[in-house]
C-alpha cells in the first residue's frame, strides 16, 4: 500500500505509516501522543526563553512560553489538537523538527548536551523530514546551525552528519516522489483548477495573499505583539524622534488591519479569507490592493527591524529572531508553489506561526520591563485565556452526539 501510494500519491511514507498504525489502535493511543508532542514544543519553547539573554525572570518566561500556543486563534487549527489526520503531518513533524535542532541550538546558546540522545535525535529526524514543508525546513535551519556553530567553535562537530545524512535522504525521497505531481493536479483540480496556469510570479503572488490573509485574520495577536516588540527594541538602540513618529505610524497601521479593519470585513465580506477569493477570481478591487499594501508594509517592516537588530546586537538571541522570521515567511511562500495551499486550510501556515511565535518569545526576553511591554503582555494572556476557553467549548460542544 505504501508503495503505491509512494508511486502514485506522495512521499510522506513516514507520515502514511503512522497514520495506518494509529488507525488500528484505540483513540486514546493517538490522543496522548498528539498531547505529548503539542507539550514539547511549548517545552521546546520554553527551553529557547530561558536561553536567552535578558533581564526578565525565568518563571515569566517559562508563562510566556506556555501560553504561546493559544495565541494563535483556535479557528486557525481547527483546535490546537488538529482534527486527526491531519497531525501526523504539521503537528508531528513540527515537534520532531523542532527536537531534531535542539542540540545545535543548546550548543549555539552556551547550554550542555546530552550526547546520549543522539538515537533519538536520529529517529525524530526521520518524522522531520516526513512532510514537504517539514523536511525543507528542517535540513536549512541544521546546515545553517550546523554552519553557525562550526564558525564559532573553530572546529567541525563529525557526530552530527548522521542527522544531517538521515535529513537529506529523506528530504530527497520526499521531494522526488513520483507520485507528487500527481496529488498536485488533484489538489489543483479540487481547489484552484486554473493554478498549473499561473506563472511564477503569479503564484507568488497568491502565497503572499494567503500569507497576509493568515496573519491579520487568524494570527492577529502574533502579528501585533511581532511589530511592536520589534519596535520598542529597536527605539532603544536608536531613540530618533523621527523613528519613533515612523514605527508608531506603522504599529496603528498594523493595529487597524487586525482589529477594526478585520471587524468590518468579518462583517461584511467573511473577514480576510476574502482575499484569497478574490485573487482566485481575479476580482481585487480598491479595498482588496489596499489591504495588501498595508499588510506587505507591515511585513516588510518586520523583516527589516529583525535585521537591524541583528546588525546592532549580533548574539545567538537576535540572530535567532531573524532566522524565525526568515524561515516563517519562507515557508509560507514556498508552500505557494503548490496548490495545497489553497486545499488544506490554515494548518499550511503552522511552521510560521510557531517559528513567529519563537521569534516573539526571543525578543520578548530581551526587552526591559516597560510599561508598554507590561500591557502586552497583559492582553497576551488575556487573548490567549479567551481563547483557551471559546477553543474548549466550541470543540467540546461540536464532538457531542447530538451535534453530528
Amino acid at each position: 500500500f505504501l508503495s503505491q501510494r509512494y508511486l502514485t500519491w506522495s512521499g510522506r511514507t513516514v507520515g502514511e505509516a503512522l497514520l495506518m498504525l494509529f488507525l488500528r489502535a484505540p483513540l486514546v493511543c493517538w490522543k496522548l501522543v498528539n498531547f505529548g508532542l503539542l507539550f514539547y514544543i511549548s517545552y521546546f519553547l520554553c527551553r529557547l526563553f530561558t536561553w536567552a539573554e535578558g533581564p526578565l525572570p525565568a518563571r515569566e518566561r517559562i508563562l510566556f512560553g506556555s501560553a504561546s500556543l493559544w495565541m494563535i486563534f483556535f479557528l486557525s487549527l481547527n483546535s490546537p489538537a488538529f482534527w486527526f489526520s491531519a497531525t501526523f503531518f504539521y503537528v508531528w513533524p513540527a515537534a520532531a523538527m523542532l527536537y531534531t535542532l535542539s542540540p545545535l541550538v543548546a550548543l549555539l546558546f552556551g547550554q550542555k548536551v546530552r550526547w546520549r540522545c543522539l538515537p533519538l535525535w536520529c529517529l525524530a529526524a526521520v518524522l522531520a523530514a516526513s512532510q514537504e514543508q517539514s523536511c525543507a525546513l528542517t535540513l536549512t535551519f541544521f546546515l545553517l546551525l550546523l554552519a553557525a556553530l562550526w564558525m564559532r567553535e573553530k572546529h567541525f562537530r563529525p557526530i552530527f552528519l548522521l542527522q544531517l545524512l538521515i535529513l537529506a535522504a529523506e528530504t530527497a525521497w520526499v521531494l522526488l516522489s513520483p507520485g507528487g505531481s500527481a496529488r498536485t493536479a488533484a489538489e489543483a483540480a479540487a481547489a484552484y483548477p486554473n493554478f498549473p496556469q499561473l506563472s511564477l510570479l503569479q503564484k507568488l503572488c497568491g502565497g503572499l495573499v494567503n500569507l497576509l490573509a493568515h496573519q491579520f485574520f487568524y494570527i492577529q495577536l502574533i502579528a501585533i505583539l511581532l511589530l511592536a516588540f520589534l519596535s520598542i527594541a529597536a527605539l532603544q538602540l536608536a531613540p530618533k524622534k523621527w523613528l519613533k513618529i515612523l514605527l508608531a505610524a506603522l504599529n496603528g497601521v498594523q493595529f487597524f488591519l487586525c482589529v477594526p479593519f478585520n471587524i468590518l470585513l468579518a462583517a461584511t465580506r467573511g473577514g480576510f479569507q476574502w482575499l484569497n477569493a478574490a485573487f482566485a477570481e481575479r476580482a481585487f478591487d480598491w479595498a482588496a490592493c489596499l489591504a495588501l499594501a498595508l499588510g506587505l508594509l507591515c511585513l516588510l517592516a518586520d523583516l527589516a527591524l529583525s535585521l537591524f537588530l541583528w546588525l546592532r546586537r549580533r548574539d545567538a538571541a537576535h540572530a535567532g529572531v531573524l532566522l524565525c522570521i526568515l524561515a516563517a515567511y519562507a515557508s509560507a511562500m514556498t508552500i505557494s508553489l503548490s496548490p495545497t495551499i489553497y486545499s488544506s486550510g490554515q494548518r499550511v501556515f503552522f511552521y510560521t506561526d510557531i517559528l513567529l511565535l519563537a521569534a516573539i518569545g526571543l525578543l520578548y526576553c530581551t526587552l526591559p520591563q516597560t510599561k508598554a511591554v507590561r500591557r502586552l503582555r497583559i492582553g497576551a494572556y488575556g487573548y490567549a485565556g479567551v481563547n483557551f476557553i471559546l477553543d474548549v467549548i466550541l470543540f467540546t460542544l461540536l464532538e457531542l452526539p447530538w451535534l453530528g
